[in-house]
Parts: C-alpha cells; structure tokens; sequence
C-alpha cells in the first residue's frame, strides 16, 4: 500500500529481480488480481518486461534496421526514410509500451489528413507492423502487435495505361526527330523560346518560367506543325551490340541442336564457330551459382557421344 491510500503490486520475475506494476488501484482485491494474472502470464510464457518495454519507438525501430539479416541496401534505405519522415516525427518518442491500436490509427490519418499518399502510408504501416512484430515474437517486449488495422497496409495502385494503336503509331513517327531551336534564358527572370519555321529563325512572344516548360512548348510546335524538325536516322546497333547478338545467337543455335539430338550438325556448327569472338560475347555474365551446377548427360545420349571426340580432334 502506497503513502497515497492506492494498492500496487510488486512480484518476482523470471530472473529473480522484483517489479513493481505499472498501475496503482483503490481497492486491495483489484491489486491482488491483477497480480494473480500477471503469474498465470509467467506460467505461460506471455509474460512481458514492463521496464524493457520503455525503450523508444524511434531507438528501437533504427536498431531494427541495422539488425535486419540479409537487407539489400536499397531497401534499408526505403526503412530509414519511411522512419525519418513518416514514423518518427509522430511516434519516435512514445515507449513501446505505450503503443496502442488507437494510437496507431490516429497516427495514420494524420498521415492522410497530410497528402502522403495511400501507398506511401501503407508502405510505413508494414514497416511498424513489422519492427512491432519483432518486438512481440522475438524480444517479448509487448503482449501483442497494437497494428491491427484492417487493411491499413494494403496497396491497390491503379492499372498503368496501355497506348492504343494511334498512339503508337504516333510515337513512332516523333522518334529520331529533333525539333530546330533552342532555349535561352533572359537577363532577369524565365527564358524564351527560338524556333525555325520556313527556313528561318523565329522568336516567340511568350516567357516561359522554366526550361523545361519552353522545351515542353518547342515539342508541341514541333508535333503541331508550327516548329520545323530534323529527322535523325533512328537507333543503331553498335559493334559491340552486334557482336554480343551474334553470340547469343548461335548459343541458341548450338542448345537447339543439342535438345534435337542432331550431334553430328552440333560438334559440326562447333567446329565452324569455334572463335572465342563469336561464341561469347565480349562481357560475359556474372556466374551464378545455378550456372556453376555440374550436370551429366543422359545414359542413352553417351553412345552416340563417344565417337564425336576423336572426330573433333581429328579435324582439328
């Protein structure tokens, strides 16, 4: 019994240490059952550390990061920029035992009530649920996860737009042109816009605030009409290009044979392409370890593999 007339309860734990509950009550039963429900918790292994459980959100969460086995380097960045700009500004302070569903979800419609976007916040959801998750599972800091909102980290992002047929002809036909002009900027503020028309150079009346927006205007003319245009002579494959499609190509001709069981017209196309130019390519690909594997051939393809050997070195 405290100086105050409340009820509070102190217990052994696991490791022998005394704690002391986190709550006071008026009156002697309630204490003496919450501290009957606290040694049914240690028999079945729920029991929570309430002094552990006052870490910070924030500290625990960028330990989490660091800890995480087999992060890519990308994605631990997405985990620290989610938690520097979404989670932490509004939970980095709270203890983890203070965390509570209700809690969760008015962080979350702050969030919206922001402009962050519906993916962007369920990105940060799934990554407290996550680092809370740990917090239960594995360090029994908490007796439960408090994210429990439904659907909060769900992304349903819109389908992407597929070009129609008009469109892709008319992409085609923009390809390779350069629209003639350019873009200069004015002595105080925006730029203006110079563009050929007729065989000469003209000026256009209006100021652009960006570059980017005079040559957004330079394009349009130029689609319209209005701006004359140079057509390029389109994309070329370069030595190297060629080189490398040569070789993929007559690997694909030497797995085809090889899967028909033609062996004479394999060891054949061998000999006939046996440069080290054009059988690889000039950058070959990483190996992996499923190109490491050691495999063996079929029982019944042995036979009529044994005499092509002697033959390969004959003609060699």
């Amino acid at each position: 019994m405290r100086e105050s007339g409340r009820f509070q309860v102190r217990y052994p734990g696991p490791d022998g240490r005394m704690r002391t509950g986190p709550e006071t009550y008026a009156r002697k039963g309630d204490a003496e059952r919450a501290l009957v429900l606290v040694e049914a918790q240690m028999r079945a292994g729920e029991w929570t550390d309430p002094e552990r459980a006052k870490v910070r959100l924030e500290d625990y969460a960028s330990a989490w990061i660091s800890e995480r086995p087999g992060l890519r380097p990308r994605t631990a960045d997405l985990y620290q920029w989610l938690l520097g700009k979404h989670i932490t500004p509004y939970l980095g302070g709270v203890p983890l035992s203070k965390l509570s569903t209700r809690l969760i979800r008015e962080w979350r419609a702050t969030l919206l009530r922001s402009g962050v976007s519906v993916s962007v916040a369920a990105k940060a959801y799934r990554l407290l649920r996550a680092i809370l998750t740990t917090a239960v599972e594995e360090d029994n800091l908490l007796p439960r996860n408090p994210c429990r909102i439904r659907g909060a980290g769900d992304e349903r992002a819109p389908e992407r737009p597929v070009l129609t047929v008009a469109q892709v002809f008319q992409l085609a036909e923009v390809i390779g042109r350069h629209p003639v002009g350019n873009v200069r900027k004015l002595p105080k503020v925006g730029y203006r816009l110079r563009y050929g028309c007729s065989g000469e150079m003209q000026t256009s009346a209006e100021t652009y605030m960006s570059r980017a927006d005079a040559q957004r205007a330079l394009w349009d003319m130029t689609v319209d009409g209005h701006a004359a245009c140079t057509s390029g002579r389109g994309c070329r494959a370069g030595p190297g290009c060629r080189r490398w499609c040569r070789a993929w190509w007559r690997r694909r001709e030497l797995r085809t044979l090889a899967d028909n069981g033609d062996f004479d017209d394999y060891f054949a196309f061998q000999l006939n392409n046996s440069t080290a130019e054009t059988t690889r390519p000039r950058q070959p690909l990483p190996a992996t370890p499923a190109r490491r594997r050691i495999t063996s051939p079929a029982r019944n393809v042995l036979p009529s593999m044994e005499p092509h050997p002697a033959n390969v070195n004959a003609a060699q």
